[in-house]
């Protein structure tokens, strides 16, 4: 994707007559930005259920082409977005049997499930996963894939092994993981899991199990603080130790009640502090955040590679993106841009 060095608002040409949608129509406000190369031009229409949203037409000279943008109105129960127009090198011309325009269409399927769950949800964070779940599984006929989520109700009382775990650690285990534990036996995303708290240790014992345990006396003194007590509860799948660690209150600001770092073990001089805005993410937050990553965003792309494209009809505003392939042939690819909220 070109870098994004400016971004150049282009009039959408709206006749009065396409754009005229019902009084009783819902609508959500769209920005739709277009990425070309140097050297490239094109000239397309947006249609909703083929009714024009936009028009945009460009041409890039530039060396480092600006994207370009088109806002406007999308009636929520759109069912399919098309594309009709062509693109290709500056020099091409339009014209009989050389360059004629295109198109391509893509039906709509809807998110708003998933991030009513995920991220519009107040429910805890157990019913909450549930909550996704079930929504994922209703998504997945329309695109024949396998859930991402998978949750195993418990049967036996959790307190026993969570107060054993927290004798082990020498610090209270976050309430929202012992909610999470209290309520599944397993949970199991894509290619990575929640730590049950048998499993629960410091990462800097368990990096000394690894086969080729790293040198920790060379890491700074507070990094080397932080693995002998932060430990993971969620982590990938894969010989190298990966995932969500978890550090009990350590001093002011943020650190004054707990935090979460993203740790990997191919750089334990890096570790990526987890927050939302200016503070600290509590477990809850961090753990949903990768199941937006490893879920929503890995669903829409899925969607994406069969031709569909993945909205949330509920969003307050809905950004897309659009590329063109090669200018040989007219290949637009459309796709949403997904943001933690």
């Amino acid at each position: 994707m070109p870098r994004l060095v400016m971004s150049l608002l282009v009039a959408c040409s709206l006749s009065a007559a396409t754009n005229a949608w019902s009084a009783t129509t819902q609508t959500m406000p769209v920005s739709l930005t277009a990425f070309v190369q140097s050297g490239e031009q094109f000239d397309i229409r947006l249609k909703a259920d083929e009714r024009l949203l936009c028009q945009l037409k460009h041409v890039s000279r530039t060396a480092s082409p600006a994207p370009v943008q088109c806002q406007f109105e999308l009636p929520i129960n759109t069912k399919s977005l098309s594309i009709v127009g062509w693109h290709g090198e500056i020099e091409t011309k339009v014209g009989l049997n050389r360059k004629p325009p295109s198109s391509q269409k893509w039906p709509l399927i809807d998110f708003s499930p998933l991030i009513d769950a995920l991220v519009r949800s107040k429910a805890p964070l157990a019913q909450q996963l549930a909550n996704y779940a079930q929504a994922e599984q209703a998504l997945l006929r329309p695109l024949d894939e396998g859930p991402s989520l998978f949750l195993q109700p418990r049967r036996q009382d959790a307190r026993p092994a969570i107060d054993e775990a927290e004798r082990r650690l020498g610090y209270d285990l976050p309430a929202d993981y012992q909610e999470l534990i209290s309520s599944y036996e397993a949970i199991r995303l894509a290619d990575a899991w929640v730590v049950p708290p048998k499993q629960l240790g410091t990462i800097g014992s368990l990096l000394q199990q690894q086969p080729d345990p790293p040198a920790m006396d060379l890491l700074d003194r507070r990094l080397g603080e932080l693995y002998k007590r932060a430990t993971l509860l969620f982590r990938t799948v894969g010989p190298d130790l990966a995932g969500l660690a978890y550090l009990p209150a350590s001093g002011r600001g943020c650190f004054a009640t707990a935090a979460m770092y993203w740790v990997d073990q191919n750089a334990l001089d890096a570790p990526d502090l987890q927050l939302n805005g200016k503070q600290c993410m509590t477990f809850s937050e961090a753990l949903r955040r990768q199941i937006f990553d490893r879920g929503v965003q890995k669903l829409s792309q899925q969607a994406q590679a069969q031709g569909k494209l993945a909205i949330d009809r509920q969003a307050t505003r809905l950004q897309l993106l659009l590329q063109f392939g090669s200018p040989d042939r007219f290949n637009p690819a459309l796709s949403t841009y997904w943001a933690w909220q």
